[in-house]
């Protein structure tokens, strides 16, 4: 469903992610499971992250990127050098 480094975005209250729907973020990890399991970065509006959760892919929308947008640039360092 997901590729790494995707935009996404969170769809669905999940105890287990304390973060509100809407929250957005970008895949860093894809696991093989059924159903589908990713590790996801969220980061706030200034690109600073603000937690690293396991979500189900059913809990995930694609965030279309602005042109040019990289996801990596809104996360950690490591991965913005895979953009660039």
């Amino acid at each position: 469903m997901f590729k790494e480094h995707d935009s996404v975005i969170l769809k669905r209250l999940n105890p287990k992610v304390p973060l509100p729907v809407g929250s957005r973020g970008a895949i860093v990890i894809i696991y093989d499971a059924h159903p589908a399991m990713y590790e996801v970065e969220f980061f706030d509006d200034e690109g600073d992250t603000v937690g690293l959760h396991t979500v189900a892919g059913d809990d995930l929308s694609a965030d279309p990127p602005a042109s040019g947008y990289c996801a990596a640039h809104r996360t950690t360092r490591s991965l913005k050098e895979r953009c660039e």
